[in-house]
C-alpha cells in the first residue's frame, strides 16, 4: 500500500468518528425529545404483546446512555370490558442498550412505586380474561433476565370478593451473575373486613430465561381468619383464626412444601347430600409436607393435634384431570370415645353407622387404624351414592367401650372389638364385653351393603348368659312378643347358660333370629308361686326348622322329663312330658283350669303331650289318680289307688272346645265321657257313659255342711245346654245308682245304701224308684218332674211304718230344731206337689195310727196343706209352711186330741225310765208357732190345752214329796194315811188348762183330788229356760178338831157357809226337774194368794179353755187352721 493511502486512513477514521459523533448527538437530541420518548415507550410495550390491556401514561422520559433508563409516571392500565384496571404512580426500568434492539426487551432493573390494582369477576369476559392472563404469564416468563425488581406502596383489590392487599413491598434481586434470585415480600391482606400481615422470603433459581429450576420460599407471620380459606360444597369454613408458616421449594418441575398451621377456635361444617356436621376445636395444629408435580399434589404425611385429639394421615390429588382425584388417609392413637365422635366425619360415611351404630356407644377408647377416602372430587362429594362405595375404607379398634346404655337389657360394659368398612361392607369382629352378670366371649356383625335402602346386619354372638337377666333381655323390642309372653310369669330366675346365636338386624330395629342355642346344667326359677329347678336344659333354634328343647323339670313335688319343639314364630308348639308330678301344682302352672281345683297327697305317675297350632290347642295324657282330689265348685271327688284317668282335649280355631275323650278307669268299671263346646254359639253338648262305676267319697259342700257320697252306678246320658242357661238344659238317658250312701259329717242321712233309678227325657225327669231311710225305716219315693230352672211335678213318698219316738225325743233332749229346711236346694219358682203315706205309725210301743200328708213346694216355700195322724184314741192334724232360708219364715199350727190313753206309756217313751205318773189321759190342744227359722219354734210357741188324768198314782214327784214331808213333820197325819202306799199316791183326778205364749206355759188353776189331800196350783213354766214358778195350796183330809189339841196351828183355816178347811200354802221355784219348795206362813200370805185358795177350795170355777175362740182368732188373722173335733167334754 502507498504512503498516501496510509496517511489517508486516519483522516477517514476521524471523519467517520466525527460523522458518528454528529449522528449520535443528533440521535440523542432526537431521542430526548418528549414526543419521541413516548413513541419509543409505546413501541417497547407493544413488544410485550399486551393487546388485551389499554395502557396510558401522562409523561415518560428515557435516558439514552448505558444503561438506558425509562421512567413513566401516572400510568393507567384498563382491561377491555372494564373488569380490571390499575394505576401506577411511577415505573422505572433500566435496559441494556442492546436489549432495545434485540428482543425480548426485558429490563435489567424494574422499580414500581404506588401500584393500585382493581378487578372484579365477570362471567361474560371469561375468554378475554384467560387471554390476558396468558399475556401476563408470557411477560413474567422473561422476568428471569431482571437483576432487580422492586414494588413499593402497592395495593391490590378484588372488588366483588372483598379482598384487598395493601402496603405491598416486594423485592427481587439477582445473586451474583448467576440465575439465582433473592425474594422478599410483605403486605397487609384484608378479606371481609379482617386484615392480616403477610411476609414471604426466599430464593429463586432460573434454569433458563423462560423457566425456574429452583425456588425456596418461606411464608411467615401469616395470621388469617379461617373464613378466608377457600371452601367447597363439602367443607364450609365458619370461624376461627389460623397462623400459617410455610416453606416452598421448587426443584425443576417439582414443588415441595412444609406447612405448619396453628388454629384457634376453629369451626367448620362438613356436609353431604344427606347430612351435615359442625366441628369446633379450641386449638388445632396441622403439620404436613407435600409434593406437586405435573398436576399431581401429594401429602405423604400430616399430623393433626390439639383439643384432645391426635391423628396422622396422607393425602393426594391430581389437578390435571377434569374431576380431580383425591386420596386421604388418617390414623389415630387410642382416643376417648367422646373425642372420636367429635372428630369423626359422619357425613362421609353411611347414615346407618352414624344414626344406628355410633349413638348406642359411649365411654371407652377408640383407635383409628385406617381412615381412607380415595376418588375423584365428584365421587367424594357423593360418598353416600352406592356407586362410590369403593372410595371409603375404615378400620377402627376399640376397648373398654360401653354400649346401649339406654337399652337396659343390652347395656354392655368393657367392650372391645374391631370395626372395618371396605367397599361399602362393614365388619365388626372380635367383640367382647359384659352386660349385667353376662359375658360375650366373641361376637361379630357384618353389613354386606351399607348403601342399601334397608340396611341389614348379620350378627353372631357367643357367650355366657346369667339367666336372671333372661326375662329382662326377652322384654326387648328385638325379641318376639310370644317369647316375652311365655316368660311373663317367670320370677327369680337364677343360674347360667352358654349361649350361641346368629341373625339379621334389619333397619336397625327389627332382629331376625336365624339360629341359636342355650345350654344350662342347672336353672332355678319361680313360675308364678311355684319354685322350679330345671336340669340339663337345652334349647336349639334354626330358622325354618324352629325350636327344639329338652330338660328335666323339678318342682312342687314333681319331676318331669320334657322334650318339645316349636316353629319359628312359636305359633306351633308341642311338648311331651313324663314322670311324676303334683297335679295341683301342674294345673296351676301349665293348664290354668281355674274352674277345677286339684289336690294331691303326693306325686302321681303321669304322661301327657300338649300341642298348640294356629288352628287348635290339644292335650292328651294319662295320670294315676291314687291320692288325687278334684274339686269343681261345691263338688269334690277322690281318686283311689289303681284308678287312671285318660284325657284328650282340643280347642280348634273354629270356636269349638272338644273334650274328645275322658276315661276314668276303675278297679271293676269305668266312666267315659266326651263334650263339645261351641264358643261362638254358646252351645255345649256332652255324653257320659258308665259301667259298674263307683265313687267312694264324693263330697258336696252346701253352705257350712259337707255331705259325703258313696255309690256304685251305671249311666248312659246325653246333655245339651245353650249359653249356660239352665232353662235351656236338655238331658237324655238313664241313671241307676246302687248302694247310694250320703253322710253329713259323721251322721248318716236318709240316703243309706239306697238304690236310685232315674230316666231323663229333655226337661222331664222320671223318678222311677228311690229308697231312703228315715229313722231306720225305708222310704220309697217316686214321681215325675219337669224343668230345671222351675221344677214342676209330683212326688210320692211311702213308708210301711214310722216310729216318731226317735225324732221327737232327740229334739226334746237338745231343745233345738233345724235352722233350715229342704227348700234351699230347689231353684226359685219350683212348684212340686208331694204326698206322704205311712201305713203304720207308732211312738215307741204306742200305736198312733196312719199318717197322711200332702202339700206343695211353691215359690221357695213348702206348704203343708194337710197332715193327719189318726187312731181310735189319738187324732193329730197339722198345717203350715216353711220358707227358703234367705227369706226366713215358717208357720205351724197343730191340733191334738187324746182320748183314754195311758199316760204312763207316753211318759215311758219320752223318758225311757220308770214313769212318775199313772192314769188315763184325755187331752185337747191347739198349738201354733211362727218365726224366722225353725230354731225359734219353742220361743215362738203359742196355744191352749185342756187335760185331765183320772184314777192314777203319782210315783215320783219332788214337789209332792217335799209337801208330804212337811205335813208329816207337823204331825198333821197321826198315822200313815191308808191310801199312801209304797206304790205311790193315789189320786182320783188331775185336771186343768194351760195357755202357752211365746214359749211360756201358764195355768190359772190345776186341781188334784185325792183321798189323802187335795191340791191346787197356779203359775208358769218357761219352756226355753226350763224354770218354774208355781203357787201351791194343799188341803189334808183330817178334821180341825183332831189336830187343834195336838199341835200349834200352823195352817190357815178357810171358813165358808157350810165348812171350815185347813189349808197349807207353798211356793215352788227353780228348775222344773228339782225345784225348791218353801212353806209360807199365814202371816206372810198375800191377799191375792188368800183369794186364790178360797176360790179354788170353796168356790170351784170353770177350768177348761174355750179352744174354739182361739180357732176363730186365727181365722180372723188369715192363718191356716188344722182339722179339729171340738166335741169332747174337755172343750
Amino acid at each position: 500500500m502507498s504512503k498516501k493511502r496510509i496517511r489517508a486512513i486516519p483522516l477517514i477514521a476521524l471523519f467517520v468518528l466525527l460523522t458518528l459523533a454528529i449522528i449520535s448527538l443528533g440521535l440523542f437530541t432526537f431521542l430526548h425529545y418528549q414526543p419521541v420518548q413516548q413513541i419509543v415507550l409505546r413501541q417497547i410495550l407493544k413488544s410485550y404483546n399486551l393487546s388485551e390491556f389499554r395502557i396510558s401514561f401522562s409523561k415518560a422520559r428515557i435516558t439514552l446512555w448505558n444503561p438506558v433508563t425509562v421512567v413513566a409516571n401516572e400510568i393507567k392500565v384498563e382491561y377491555g370490558d372494564n373488569t380490571a384496571r390499575a394505576s401506577i404512580d411511577e415505573i422505572t426500568a433500566v435496559f441494556k442498550p442492546s436489549s432495545l434492539f434485540r428482543g425480548p426487551r426485558m429490563p435489567e432493573a424494574l422499580n414500581i412505586i404506588g401500584p393500585d390494582v382493581w378487578f372484579r369477576s365477570s362471567r361474560s369476559g371469561e375468554t378475554r380474561i384467560k387471554k390476558a392472563v396468558g399475556e401476563m404469564a408470557g411477560l413474567l416468563a422473561g422476568a428471569s433476565r431482571i437483576k432487580n425488581l422492586s414494588i413499593r406502596k402497592g395495593t391490590i383489590s378484588w372488588d366483588d370478593r372483598g379482598i384487598n392487599l395493601s402496603g405491598l413491598e416486594f423485592l427481587l434481586s439477582r445473586l451474583g451473575g448467576g440465575p439465582s434470585f433473592r425474594i422478599s415480600a410483605k403486605g397487609n391482606l384484608s378479606i371481609g373486613g379482617k386484615a392480616c400481615l403477610i411476609r414471604v422470603k426466599g430464593r429463586l433459581d432460573s434454569q433458563s430465561h423462560n423457566a425456574l429450576s429452583f425456588a425456596d420460599l418461606e411464608l411467615d407471620g401469616l395470621s388469617i381468619p379461617v373464613s378466608w380459606l377457600p371452601g367447597s360444597h363439602d367443607v364450609v369454613p365458619k370461624g376461627g383464626e389460623a397462623n400459617v408458616k410455610a416453606r416452598l421449594t421448587l426443584k425443576k418441575d417439582e414443588l415441595h412444601t412444609n406447612v405448619s398451621i396453628a388454629s384457634k377456635n376453629l369451626e367448620f361444617c362438613l356436609r353431604s347430600s344427606l347430612t351435615q356436621k359442625t366441628y369446633n376445636f379450641p386449638s388445632l395444629s396441622l403439620i404436613f409436607s407435600s409434593t406437586y408435580k405435573d398436576g399431581s399434589f401429594v401429602v405423604p404425611e400430616f399430623t393433626l393435634n390439639g383439643s384432645g385429639i391426635s391423628l396422622s394421615g396422607s393425602f393426594s390429588t391430581n389437578f390435571n384431570v377434569p374431576s380431580k382425584a383425591l386420596k386421604l388417609k388418617i390414623t389415630t392413637p387410642f382416643l376417648p370415645y367422646v373425642e372420636f365422635r367429635r372428630i369423626f366425619p359422619d357425613p362421609l360415611v353411611g347414615p346407618w353407622i352414624t344414626k344406628k351404630l355410633f349413638p348406642v356407644l359411649s365411654d371407652g377408647k377408640v383407635k383409628v387404624e385406617k381412615f381412607c377416602v380415595e376418588g375423584t372430587t365428584d365421587q367424594l362429594q357423593a360418598l353416600n351414592v352406592p356407586a362410590n362405595r369403593s372410595c371409603l375404607s375404615l378400620r377402627v379398634v376399640w376397648k373398654d367401650l360401653s354400649a346401649l346404655q339406654d337399652e337396659k337389657p343390652f347395656s354392655f360394659r368393657g367392650s372391645s372389638g374391631r370395626l372395618c368398612i371396605s367397599n361399602g361392607r362393614l365388619i365388626v369382629s372380635g367383640v367382647k364385653g359384659s352386660y349385667g352378670s353376662s359375658h360375650v366371649t366373641t361376637g361379630s356383625m357384618e353389613i354386606p351393603d351399607l348403601y342399601a335402602s334397608k340396611v341389614e346386619a348379620r350378627i353372631k354372638v357367643e357367650g355366657k348368659l346369667a339367666l336372671a337377666e333372661l326375662p329382662e333381655l326377652f322384654s326387648s323390642q328385638f325379641v318376639s312378643e310370644r317369647v316375652s309372653y311365655i316368660l311373663k310369669d317367670v320370677k327369680e330366675l337364677s343360674g347360667a347358660s352358654s349361649v350361641r346365636l346368629g341373625g339379621r338386624l334389619v333397619g336397625g330395629s327389627s332382629f331376625v333370629f336365624e339360629w341359636g342355642g342355650l345350654k344350662s346344667e342347672v336353672c332355678e326359677l319361680n313360675y308364678g308361686s311355684i319354685p322350679i329347678t330345671i336340669r340339663d336344659a337345652e334349647v336349639l333354634y334354626r330358622q325354618g326348622l324352629g325350636y327344639r328343647f329338652k330338660g328335666t323339670v323339678e318342682g312342687a313335688d314333681s319331676e318331669l322329663g320334657i322334650v318339645g319343639r316349636a316353629n319359628d314364630n312359636l305359633s306351633d308348639v308341642s311338648l311331651a312330658a313324663q314322670g311324676k308330678g303334683d297335679l295341683g301344682a301342674l294345673n296351676g302352672a301349665l293348664f290354668h283350669l281355674g274352674y277345677v281345683d286339684i289336690h294331691s297327697s303326693g306325686p302321681s305317675s303321669l304322661s301327657f303331650s300338649l300341642e298348640r297350632t294356629p288352628h287348635k290347642v290339644s292335650l292328651q295324657g294319662w295320670v294315676n289318680l291314687g291320692g288325687v282330689m278334684f274339686r269343681a265348685g261345691p263338688v269334690s271327688v277322690h281318686g283311689r289307688e289303681g284308678d287312671k284317668l285318660f284325657v284328650s282335649i282340643s280347642k280348634p280355631k273354629d270356636g269349638y272346645i272338644n273334650l274328645q275323650d275322658i276315661i276314668w278307669l276303675q278297679d271293676k268299671g269305668f266312666i267315659q265321657g266326651s263334650a263339645q263346646y261351641d264358643v261362638k254359639g254358646g252351645v255345649m253338648k256332652a255324653t257320659v257313659f258308665a259301667k259298674q262305676a263307683s265313687v267312694n267319697d264324693l263330697q258336696l259342700s252346701r253352705r257350712k255342711a259337707v255331705y259325703h257320697i258313696s255309690s256304685g252306678f251305671d249311666c248312659n246320658l246325653k246333655a245339651e245346654i245353650k249359653n249356660w242357661e239352665i232353662r235351656k238344659f236338655l238331658l237324655f238317658g238313664s241313671f241307676n245308682a246302687y248302694g247310694l250312701t250320703v253322710r253329713k259329717g259323721r251322721t248318716i242321712t236318709p240316703f243309706r245304701n239306697c238304690p236310685v233309678g232315674i230316666t231323663f227325657n229333655g226337661k222331664e225327669i222320671s223318678l222311677n224308684c228311690m229308697r231312703v231311710e228315715v229313722a231306720g225305716l225305708p222310704v220309697f219315693i217316686s214321681g215325675r218332674l219337669k224343668g230345671w230352672d222351675r221344677i214342676t211335678g209330683n212326688v210320692e213318698m211311702g213308708l210301711p211304718e214310722l216310729d216318731l219316738r226317735p225324732i221327737i225325743v232327740k229334739n226334746m233332749k237338745v231343745w233345738k230344731a233345724p235352722k233350715t229346711g229342704p227348700v234351699g236346694i230347689l231353684p226359685g219358682g219350683s212348684n212340686i206337689r208331694f204326698t206322704v203315706n205311712v201305713s203304720r205309725t207308732s211312738f215307741g210301743s204306742m200305736e198312733v195310727g196312719r199318717l197322711e200328708a200332702s202339700g206343695v213346694v211353691k215359690r221357695d216355700t213348702v206348704h203343708l196343706e194337710k197332715c193327719t195322724l189318726s187312731s181310735p184314741h189319738i187324732k193329730i192334724s197339722a198345717v203350715g209352711y216353711l220358707k227358703k232360708e234367705d227369706k226366713r219364715g215358717y208357720y205351724l199350727s197343730s191340733y191334738v186330741k187324746v182320748n183314754q190313753v195311758p199316760v204312763q206309756d207316753f211318759i215311758h217313751e219320752l223318758d225311757e225310765g220308770v214313769p212318775f205318773l199313772e192314769g188315763t189321759l184325755n187331752m185337747e190342744a191347739l198349738f201354733t208357732s211362727q218365726g224366722k227359722n225353725l230354731g225359734d219354734f219353742i220361743r215362738r210357741l203359742n196355744g191352749e190345752a185342756n187335760f185331765e188324768i183320772k184314777k192314777g198314782k203319782i210315783f215320783k214327784s219332788t214337789v209332792l214329796i217335799k209337801v208330804l214331808d212337811f205335813l208329816s213333820v207337823q204331825k198333821i197325819f197321826a198315822k200313815k194315811p191308808p191310801n199312801l202306799s209304797k206304790g205311790g199316791l193315789y189320786f182320783k183326778e188331775i185336771k186343768g188348762s194351760i195357755e202357752i205364749k211365746d214359749g211360756i206355759a201358764t195355768s190359772e188353776q190345776v186341781v188334784m183330788s185325792s183321798p189323802v189331800l187335795n191340791a191346787v196350783a197356779r203359775g208358769k213354766l218357761d219352756l226355753n229356760t226350763k224354770k218354774i214358778k208355781v203357787d201351791l195350796g194343799a188341803q189334808p183330809f183330817v178334821t180341825i178338831d183332831s189336830i187343834l189339841s195336838k199341835i200349834p196351828l200352823v195352817g190357815y183355816i178357810l171358813t165358808g157357809k157350810d165348812r171350815a178347811l185347813l189349808v197349807y200354802y207353798f211356793k215352788v221355784r227353780g228348775s222344773w226337774s228339782d225345784p225348791d219348795v218353801e212353806y209360807v206362813p199365814f202371816k206372810n200370805m198375800g191377799k191375792s194368794t188368800l183369794l186364790f185358795l178360797r176360790r179354788a177350795f170353796l168356790t170351784p170355777v170353770r177350768l177348761f179353755k174355750n179352744i174354739r175362740r182361739m180357732i176363730e182368732k186365727l181365722s180372723r188373722m188369715g192363718k191356716p187352721i188344722p182339722a179339729t173335733e171340738l166335741d169332747s167334754p174337755l172343750h
